[in-house]
This record gives C-alpha cells, sequence and structure tokens, in this order.
C-alpha cells in the first residue's frame, strides 16, 4: 500500500474508531465536521489509488496480450503440414454447418494469417455448404465462394420459398455434385421447376406447403442413389403419390413423412412398394393429429408389402393402419405416439404375419387420449407382447383402456409362471393409477431368475423408492 494512503489511514484510525461508538460516543459540531474531513481524505486516496489499479490492469492486460503474441510465434500450429491444417479447420466448421452462414467460420479462419488463408481457401470441402436465406446472400456465395468448393460434393439448403425458382435454376446446372439438398417450395413453384438428375444426390428433405397435390409425383428429380428423403406436406391427398421418380427409391433406406392432417395410411403404400426392399427406418408422422375425429381405419390386407430390411418404424395417429399392410421381419424398434384406437389390434394382425416378431428389442406406445381402447384391445395387446421374446425395453405413454391394468398384471414374476417378455431389462408405464401394481412388477423381477426353465432377466427400475 502506498505510503500516503497508509499514513492518511492511520490517522483517521488513531482518532475515530469503532470503541467510541461502544461507549455511547456522541460527536459535537466539531467533532463531526473532524470525521468528515477524515472521510474526504480516505475518499480522495480511495480515487487516486483507483487510478493507480487502473493504470495497473491496463498495463497488465498489455503484458498478456504481447504474452500471447510470443506464444502464438512459437506456437506448434505454425508447423503443422497443410494438410492436417487443413483437417483441423474441417473439424472447427462441424459445428457451424447448421448456422444461417456455414461459411462464416471458414472466413474467420482464412483472415487469422496469409498462411492459414492460403490453406482454408485451398481446402474446398471447407465451401460446399450453401445455405440461401435472402437472394443477396445466394449472390455473394456464388461470386465469392463457389469456385473455391471445386468439384466437392455440395450441401444445399434454400430457406426461403420466395427464393426457389432462382435457388434452382443458378445450382441446378450443377446436379450431379448435389450430395443433399433441403429447401421449402409452394406445390404449384415445386411442379414448375426443370426436371434435374443428381447423379449423387444422397439426402433430400421437402417442405411443400400449399396443395392439393394430386399428381403422382411433387418434384421432377431423378436421384438413382437417393438414401435419405424426408417430406413435409399440409395433407397427402392421393393414395399415388410417389414423390419422386420411381427410380430416386430403388436405393432409399430412410423415409420420413410428416403430414400435419390425418390421411388413410393405404396413401403411402405405392413409395413404400417401391423402397420396400432397402427402407431401414421408416417414419409417418401426422402433426395435427386433432384435426379430423376420423382415424381411417383400414382392413387387413391380404397380400402385404414385405419389407424385408426395415428394422425402425415411427408412426403417429392414422399412420397406425400401416400394420394391417406391410410385415418386417428384420424389424428392432418400433415408436408409436398419438396412437387411435386400432393400433393394439392392427399390431396383433402385423406380429402374427411377421415371421420374426422376437427380433423386436424395443417397443414404445403412446396412445391418444382421447382414444377408446375396448377390452378386446387390451387382449390384443396383451397378444403383442406374448410373441415380442427378446424385448429389451418397453415404455406405455399412455394406454387409455377399460382394464389399464390387465397389461402389468402379465408382467408380474409370480410363482412358477414365467411373466410376459421375459427379456425385459427396462419399462417404463405412466400411469400413475396403478402404482402399486407397477412396483410389484418392478419388486418381482428385480434380480434374475429361472422360472419354469425360462430365463427371466433383471428388470431395472426407474423409480428410486421401490
Amino acid at each position: 500500500m502506498p505510503q500516503r494512503a497508509l499514513t492518511t489511514l492511520q490517522q483517521a484510525a488513531s482518532v475515530f474508531h469503532l470503541d467510541l461508538q461502544r461507549e455511547g460516543f456522541v460527536p459535537s459540531p466539531e467533532e463531526a465536521k473532524a470525521i468528515q474531513d477524515h472521510s474526504d481524505l480516505l475518499l480522495s486516496e480511495i480515487g487516486r489509488l483507483d487510478a493507480i489499479l487502473h493504470d495497473l490492469a491496463t498495463a497488465r492486460e498489455k503484458l498478456i496480450a504481447q504474452v500471447d503474441v510470443h506464444r502464438s510465434l512459437t506456437s506448434p500450429v505454425h508447423r503443422l503440414f497443410p494438410e492436417l491444417l487443413s483437417e483441423i479447420f474441417l473439424k472447427a466448421t462441424e459445428s457451424q454447418l447448421t448456422s444461417l452462414d456455414p461459411t462464416n467460420m471458414p472466413r474467420t479462419i482464412a483472415r487469422v494469417s496469409t498462411t492459414w488463408r492460403r490453406v482454408a481457401r485451398a481446402t474446398p470441402r471447407l465451401w460446399t455448404h450453401v445455405v440461401a436465406t435472402s437472394a443477396s446472400e445466394l449472390d455473394k456465395y456464388i461470386d465469392l465462394y463457389f469456385n473455391l468448393s471445386l468439384e466437392c460434393p455440395l450441401d444445399m439448403h434454400c430457406r426461403d420459398h420466395r427464393l426457389l425458382l432462382n435457388f434452382w435454376s443458378r445450382l441446378g446446372p450443377y446436379a450431379q455434385r448435389w450430395r443433399s439438398v433441403r429447401f421449402v417450395g409452394n406445390g404449384d413453384v415445386l411442379r414448375d421447376l426443370g426436371h434435374v438428375h443428381a447423379a449423387h444426390l444422397e439426402s433430400l428433405y421437402i417442405d411443400a406447403f400449399g396443395g392439393p397435390f394430386h399428381a403422382k409425383r411433387i418434384l421432377n428429380l431423378t436421384a438413382p442413389r437417393l438414401q435419405r428423403l424426408a417430406v413435409h406436406l399440409v395433407a397427402l391427398d392421393t393414395d399415388c403419390q410417389t414423390f419422386l421418380q420411381p427410380t430416386s427409391l430403388k436405393m432409399l433406406a430412410t423415409l420420413v413423412i410428416n403430414v400435419i392432417y390425418p390421411f388413410p395410411a393405404t396413401y403411402v403404400l405405392p413409395v413404400l412398394r417401391l423402397c420396400a426392399a432397402t427402407l431401414v427406418h421408416v417414419e409417418i408422422d401426422v402433426i395435427d393429429p386433432q384435426a379430423y375425429e376420423q382415424t381411417f381405419r383400414s382392413g387387413l390386407s391380404m397380400q402385404p408389402l414385405s419389407m424385408h430390411s426395415l428394422k425402425r418404424i415411427d408412426l403417429s395417429h392414422s399412420a397406425c393402419a400401416i400394420f394391417y399392410h406391410i410385415t418386417a421381419p428384420k424389424l428392432e424398434v418400433i415408436k408409436v405416439t398419438d396412437g387411435v384406437d386400432y393400433l393394439p389390434d392392427a399390431m396383433e394382425a402385423f406380429t402374427t404375419r411377421t415371421t420374426s416378431p422376437s427380433r423386436i428389442r424395443l417397443l414404445e406406445v403412446d396412445i391418444n387420449e382421447r382414444a377408446d381402447v375396448t377390452h378386446d384391445g387390451v387382449t390384443s395387446m396383451i397378444h403383442v407382447l406374448e410373441r415380442m421374446d427378446n424385448l429389451e425395453e418397453l415404455r406405455i405413454s399412455s394406454f387409455p383402456s377399460p382394464n389399464p391394468d390387465a397389461v402389468l398384471e402379465c408382467l408380474v414374476c409370480r410363482g412358477d409362471t414365467p411373466p410376459l417378455v421375459s427379456n425385459l431389462r427396462e419399462f417404463e408405464y405412466a400411469d400413475y393409477q396403478s402404482l402399486d401394481l407397477l412396483l410389484e412388477v418392478y419388486r418381482t423381477r428385480k434380480e434374475e431368475r429361472i422360472v419354469q426353465g425360462k430365463r427371466v432377466a433383471a428388470l431395472s427400475c426407474t423409480y428410486t423408492d421401490w
């Protein structure tokens, strides 16, 4: 502490201190003035010390900045081979690929030094992500960065439907380089887009508003190597919709269909039929299940579509009826949200006709609270579980029925009778009105055991007080 400030403090403390207050000291006018004078001197010293501290802090920041410069100059990064530096740049930009401007990180990297700029501009994969949010941004990318991508595959996203025609016309000539495309557009505009042959396109997301779409295809695009297709529609209006050219669906592994309003599940059969041999994951989602009271139940198909590669299916609302029309011998995961009242019956039909329902290891069931599952529906659900010998995870979020405890009763391990799904390891049930029975399921299956020669796996519990 500077001597001047210390002297001022000692002088004040020697005359006025807390002992005076404890002794009931009440200052006279002259003593009060003396206290104020000492306070003014102390505040003056505080201000002077603050200025000194500010100068010291500024000097310290400059010293640290200079040390950083020295460290930067001697950093090992300057001795890295350009090929390794290029890979580091690519890794650094991965988190920015979904941003509004994926070129922001490469541009920032290119400003660090002439060496980094040279390496960044010589790394074509840094400049392959096109995100069009406005006409000016699209022009900027094409004028400044497109040539830097050389012949690398392009990942493109048109965020504004008003740009789609411009976007399509300017980048359509490079369709051979398209790897992934994502765009939003009015149905009338989509139909007016010229034909494009994207030989190497792997992923396509179409957000199509307007309609209705009565034609077989909503986009005149050929993509023989397409592996993932996601389509978002307001409504599915026809039973002959395939979305794309049939040749674009021959290698499809993932199909996602999001429709706002409920629709008959049979409307998706044409597109499923074209890619039944290769589909691994299907997701059909009804976004607004309350839009119609009708649930579009359909009859059992006498010649079900065999989906030999399908391993996962995600369905909601009226899309659940698809179980009446398909078989999937390799299916491992079923997830249903906002299910309709006939879901148990549809799943029983599916598991009865599927040759290997025991391959299913995860089942999630959420039936809409307004659905009316009958006693027969409860029985059907039990029959479904009986066929899933190797089920490991079961989650029932909602199962409105006249006898919700019937399923839980079959899961309890009592005496010499093996419970349903004896291989079950994780179980969640959201109906807390049946909490006692639920806890009995956990208690009786807490440890692995052998019942009638059948192994019953230990069941983990999500409740801490059981």
